[in-house]
């Protein structure tokens, strides 16, 4: 994938990546996040992206988590 598919900090422990891909899956599906959440997503990959981005970094962090 392109680099500009990749969230600016990816977490490194693996249930912090998993919270992220979960909160992108939300975001995804229903397009927007509680101001808590979208706080908790920016904690843990530096942004809280839009809905088509965010379908994109959940696919690279569920790649990335299979390593």
């Amino acid at each position: 994938m392109a680099k500009s598919t990749l969230p600016p900090k990816i977490p490194g422990q693996a249930e912090t990546l998993q919270r992220a891909i979960s909160l992108l899956g939300h975001l995804t599906k229903v397009g927007e996040l509680r101001e808590s959440r979208r706080n908790e997503l920016i904690e843990l990959i530096g942004a809280c992206p839009s809905p088509k981005v965010a379908a994109d970094w959940k696919q690279v962090l569920k790649e990335y988590s299979k390593r």
